[in-house]
C-alpha cells in the first residue's frame, strides 16, 4: 500500500461545491423553520446565483469556511426575503428567532462541510491505494476519418442557380 498524495485544488473544488449547496439547503430550512415561509421561484433563482458565488469562494479561497457560511447566510436571507419581489416579500430587521435559526445553520453547515471534506479525503486515499502504482488509463484514439469521394454531379447545378435562401422563422404567425 502506498498513500496517497492529495491534490489540493481538487479538494478546494469539491469543498467549494458542497459548501456552496450545503449553504443554500440549510438557508432555506433555516427561515423556513424560523417562519419565514417557503421561497418562491424568484426567491429559488436568487438564492442560486448566492450558492454560485459561495461555492466560488470557497473554492477558490483558504478563508475559514465558517466566515464563507456564514456569508452565504447573510446573503442566502436577504435572497429569501426579497426573492419574490411581491407582497409575500418582506424587508425588514431579522426577529431573534429568524437569527438564531441562521446562526445554527451556519454550524450545521460548517459540520457537514468539515466531514464531507475529510470523508472525500479519506475516500481518495482509499481510491488510491486500491489502484495499483504503475496503472495508466489507456489512450483512447480518435476514429480514422475517411475522406468523402462522392458527391453527386447532379445537385452542384442545381444549389449554383438556387441563390440564397430565406433562413429563419416565418415573418408572420397566425
Amino acid at each position: 500500500m502506498h498513500p496517497v498524495p492529495h491534490d489540493p485544488r481538487l479538494l478546494a473544488r469539491l469543498r467549494g461545491g458542497f459548501a456552496g449547496g450545503t449553504s443554500a439547503a440549510v438557508s432555506i430550512a433555516a427561515h423556513a423553520i424560523a417562519g419565514g415561509g417557503y421561497p418562491g421561484e424568484n426567491a429559488i433563482t436568487f438564492l442560486l446565483a448566492v450558492v454560485v458565488v459561495v461555492g466560488i469562494a470557497a473554492g477558490g479561497t483558504r478563508l475559514p469556511v465558517v466566515v464563507l457560511l456564514a456569508g452565504g447566510q447573510v446573503l442566502g436571507h436577504l435572497a429569501l426575503s426579497l426573492g419574490d419581489g411581491v407582497a409575500g416579500s418582506h424587508l425588514h430587521v431579522p426577529e431573534p428567532s429568524m437569527l438564531a435559526a441562521h446562526a445554527l445553520a451556519i454550524g450545521i453547515a460548517a459540520a457537514l462541510v468539515h466531514g464531507a471534506e475529510r470523508g472525500c479525503a479519506l475516500a481518495l486515499s482509499a481510491l488510491g491505494r486500491l489502484v495499483p502504482r504503475g496503472w495508466r488509463s489507456t489512450q483512447v484514439r480518435p476514429a480514422a476519418t475517411m475522406p468523402v469521394t462522392y458527391r453527386p454531379p447532379v445537385l452542384r447545378p442545381q444549389l449554383a442557380t438556387a441563390g440564397p435562401t430565406p433562413r429563419g422563422p416565418p415573418l408572420v404567425t397566425v
